[in-house]
């Protein structure tokens, strides 16, 4: 559950860019810039909650 979920919405879809247009020039990798997007100092994903953003994202917001 997130505390604000039209920002959570914006993220994802941010996410679903970067899946399909690429990373571009960007000095992180999807997983980088995944973790850095849904991080703040009120909440840290780690690397598996970011592998499975992803994998939702493919699978239901990026359609």
């Amino acid at each position: 559950m997130v505390v604000d979920e039209e920002r959570a919405v914006r993220r994802g879809r941010a996410v679903c860019d970067k899946i399909i247009n690429g990373m571009g020039d960007s000095p992180y990798t999807l997983q980088e810039y995944t973790m850095r997007l849904f991080s703040d100092k009120h909440a840290q994903i780690d690397v598996d909650e970011v592998t499975e953003l992803i994998e939702a994202g493919v699978q239901v917001i990026c359609r």
